[in-house]
C-alpha cells in the first residue's frame, strides 16, 4: 500500500517558499501552512515570482501535497455585516491565492452566530459561501473543519455540517476536515475500534466520505464532550493512544492527509517525532 500522506502546520516566514524546507526538516511528506499572515485583513495576491519559486521547491523536495488554513479572523456567520463582507472577500482572496500555488483544499472554521443562534449562522454561512464559490477557482474547494462546539461557534455536530452544506445550491466544492480534538471534545466517543468505525460511518451516512478532504491529528487537553478546544501533544492528552493507531490503520482514512497541530513543545523536534510515531504504528508497508 502506497505510504501515507503526514505532516504538519508548518511557518511560511521568509517566504512561502520556506515552508518546504521545514516540511523535510520534520520528515514530512505533506504540510499545511496559512497563505498569508493569520494576524491581519492583508489580502494581496501572489507575486509570479512567488508563484514560480513554489513551484520550484515543490519540484526539488517530491511534495506535492500542501494543504492551506484559512485566517481565523474570517467570521462568514458573523452578527455585524462588516466582518461578514471583511470575511467574504478574504475568503475569496485565500482560494485565488492557494489556486495560484497549487493548493486543492482550503481548510476554514465554519465560524461563530454570536448568540443570534445556529439557524441564522449557518443561513448567514451558507450564503456567503454560496457567493464566495461562484467568484473562484473551481480546482481549489473549501474544507469546513469540525469544531469543539466552545461558544456560539458552529459546526461542532455531523448534523449542523450537513445543514450547512445542504443550503449551499453548488456545494461540489465544500468539503470537510476532521479534526481528532475537536471531536473529542464535541462529544464524539472514539474509544474503540467499533466506535471510531461507528464515526466514520455516521460521518459518511451525513456528509459522505468521498467528501473528507484532510485529518488534523491532535490530542485534546480538554476533557471529553467539554467543548473545549484545545490541543495537545500526542499521548500528553485525554485522547487515548489507541485512537491514533487505529486513525493511521483505517483502511478508508489512509488515503487522506493528516496534519499534527499539536503545541511546539519542542519546537521542530516535536513535529518531527509525533510524525515518526505515527508512521510507526501504521500495521501494513
Amino acid at each position: 500500500m502506497k505510504k501515507q500522506l503526514i505532516g504538519a502546520h508548518v511557518s511560511i516566514a521568509g517566504g512561502i517558499e520556506k515552508s518546504f524546507e521545514r516540511a523535510l526538516e520534520i520528515g514530512a511528506n505533506c504540510f499545511q501552512i496559512f497563505t498569508r499572515t493569520n494576524r491581519s485583513w492583508k489580502a494581496s495576491l501572489y507575486s509570479p515570482e512567488e508563484i514560480e519559486l513554489f513551484a520550484s521547491k515543490s519540484a526539488q523536495s517530491g511534495i506535492t501535497t500542501v494543504i492551506g488554513h484559512a485566517s481565523y479572523l474570517i467570521n462568514l456567520a458573523s452578527t455585524t455585516s462588516e466582518t461578514r463582507i471583511k470575511s467574504e472577500e478574504f475568503l475569496i482572496s485565500e482560494l485565488i491565492r492557494s489556486s495560484s500555488i497549487g493548493i486543492k483544499s482550503l481548510v476554514l472554521h465554519p465560524g461563530s452566530h454570536g448568540g443570534d443562534g445556529e439557524d441564522i449562522g449557518i443561513d448567514r454561512l451558507s450564503a456567503a459561501l454560496s457567493r464566495v464559490i461562484a467568484q473562484t477557482p473551481e480546482d481549489c474547494t473549501i474544507s469546513l473543519e469540525t469544531m469543539a462546539g466552545q461558544g456560539s461557534s458552529l459546526g461542532s455536530t455531523l448534523e449542523s455540517l450537513k445543514k450547512i452544506v445542504q443550503a449551499v445550491p453548488d456545494s461540489r466544492r465544500v468539503k470537510f476536515c476532521i479534526d481528532t480534538c475537536h471531536i473529542f471534545a464535541a462529544g464524539y466517543d472514539l474509544s474503540s475500534s467499533a466506535k471510531f468505525d461507528a464515526f466514520i460511518d455516521e460521518f459518511d451516512s451525513k456528509l459522505g466520505l468521498s467528501n473528507l478532504a484532510v485529518i488534523h491529528c491532535n490530542d485534546s487537553k480538554s476533557s471529553f464532550q467539554s467543548n473545549v478546544d484545545r490541543h495537545a501533544n500526542i499521548g500528553e492528552g485525554n485522547i487515548a493512544k489507541d485512537v491514533f493507531v487505529v486513525l493511521m490503520n483505517h483502511s478508508r482514512l489512509a488515503h487522506i492527509p493528516k496534519i499534527l497541530e499539536t503545541p511546539e513543545k519542542d519546537g521542530i523536534a516535536q513535529y518531527k517525532s509525533e510524525i515518526e510515531w505515527l508512521n510507526s504504528v501504521v500495521s501494513y508497508k
